[in-house]
């Protein structure tokens, strides 16, 4: 396996040498959901696909998406290894802790560990309220490449038990 290949620093593929950074390229242009070969990407800095360059921050956002579908397909099998969903939920929170979708997930899993804190169901769906708070604070934004209004991020909020009046008041 490419990934594999390419954590090692690299090697030969069929009398072709490859760096690690072209291993995860490979990976990616065989499959573009791998999430192990963009977080490896992103941890060598970035690189390119398709014509579109990606910066670590990027294949970091990349490979939570990658965990998150997963997670939401039931899990599954990375590099050869069987993820549950809320293990694939705790991996997208790992590479992107500031996604209210992600805490839902992991909420709706009944809550788990992520990055040595535990969190139970209801503590996810606070994270993910106070994510959708502060984002209407900001005149609202995208998530998930949809477009908020600053109305809908307080919505948000209400909706996952965000107790705060301030909430109300600025719903109108």
């Amino acid at each position: 396996e490419l990934c594999n290949l390419g954590a090692r620093g690299g090697g030969e593929v069929f009398d072709q040498r490859y760096s690690s950074l072209q291993c995860y390229t490979k990976a990616l242009t065989l499959d573009p959901n791998n999430a192990c070969a963009w977080s490896n990407l992103g941890a060598l800095g970035g690189g390119e696909m398709d014509g579109r360059s990606y910066s670590s921050e990027q294949c970091q956002i990349e490979a939570a998406r990658r965990w998150s579908n997963l997670g939401a397909a039931g899990g599954g099998e990375v590099n050869g290894e069987s993820y549950s969903r809320r293990q694939c939920c705790i991996m997208a929170l790992t590479l992107e802790r500031n996604n209210a979708r992600y805490w839902c997930n992991l909420s709706g899993e009944g809550g788990g560990e992520v990055e040595g804190q535990n969190y139970s169901s209801e503590q996810c769906n606070i994270e993910a309220a106070k994510l959708w708070y502060h984002l209407g604070n900001r005149g609202g934004g995208e998530v998930d490449g949809l477009t908020y209004t600053s109305k809908q991020c307080f919505a948000c909020a209400l909706q996952l038990g965000l107790e705060n009046a301030g909430l109300w008041y600025r719903m109108d």
